[in-house]
């Protein structure tokens, strides 16, 4: 009776595991494979045959079905209508979705801007292009440098449109408010 119930539990068992389902098919839809995979990539963006970005990154990967892609190990440069550079920069990883112009940055990311110029280092940052804002996390650090401020926080956003930017958290740094400003043609002291 012991030797009938040892035969039929190791054929249960192997019934049980020689069937064979490869539910990786049902999983694999061109949302979760990347359509390209690129690797020591630069890639250049054209508007109206004016380069406007230009990245390099060690590996890409291009996802057909959500318009996403993510970077590795990431430099751009930003140009204007007039080809001059707006903005350098580096991240350790960057995701983009160009269809809803969102890009988030991770790692390491340092920022510098043409006009206003100005430096942002930081470890996680969110820029969203349809509205021109730049965000961080609540409680993600944020380094900002210009000519005449040093400031660090947390819970950074600035916007592209206003020129302004703010801290939702203890913000500490210096404020030079001896610098000279340049005087305009006809501004007497």
């Amino acid at each position: 009776m012991n030797f009938k119930r040892l035969i039929l539990a190791a054929s249960t068992i192997l019934i049980i595991t020689s069937c064979s389902l490869n539910y990786d098919q049902e999983t694999q839809s061109e949302s979760k494979v990347p359509e390209f995979i690129f690797t020591d990539a630069t890639l250049s963006k054209y508007e109206n045959r004016n380069l406007t970005m230009q990245l390099t990154c060690k590996s890409m990967e291009q996802y057909k079905d959500t318009g996403s892609s993510y970077a590795q190990d990431v430099k751009f440069n930003t140009f204007n209508k007039d080809g001059n550079e707006e903005t350098k920069g580096s991240c350790g990883i960057l995701s983009a979705d160009t269809r809803k112009e969102i890009y988030t940055f991770f790692n390491n990311i340092n920022i510098q801007v043409s006009d206003p110029k100005m430096q942002i280092i930081a470890d996680s940052l969110k820029w969203m292009g349809k509205s021109e804002q730049l965000i961080s996390g609540i409680t993600d650090f944020v380094y900002i440098k210009r000519d005449d401020v040093e400031l660090q926080g947390r819970g950074f956003s600035a916007s592209g449109v206003s020129r302004t930017y703010s801290f939702t958290d203890t913000v500490s740094g210096t404020v030079d408010t001896d610098k000279k400003k340049t005087e305009s043609p006809g501004e007497t002291k």
